[in-house]
């Protein structure tokens, strides 16, 4: 079935990779996919974000998952914000 030997590792290779990476994404993105009550450090006040899970899940593969604000209820007044909301 398979006459290059090569390919047939680059596909058991992938196929590897698949199983493990694929779960850890999954995790991730489902941990950030719902939205969250935090307080915001500029106003003291509760306000509700929304993390953008597409980008945890992809790099969660590579550590830990780099998080961003994708949505907040302050936007668009305070869209430039440092994010320090997510350290908490």
């Amino acid at each position: 079935m398979f006459d290059h030997p090569v390919l047939l590792i680059l596909l058991i290779a992938a196929l590897g990779a698949l199983y493990v990476l694929a779960p850890v994404a999954a995790d991730a993105y489902g941990r950030f996919r719902s939205r969250r009550q935090v307080q915001c450090p500029e106003t003291g006040t509760v306000t509700s974000i929304q993390v953008d899970a597409d980008r945890a899940a992809r790099t969660a593969l590579f550590g830990e998952p780099k998080l961003r604000v994708s949505d907040c209820r302050f936007w668009p007044g305070r869209y430039d914000c440092a994010q320090r909301c997510l350290g908490r």
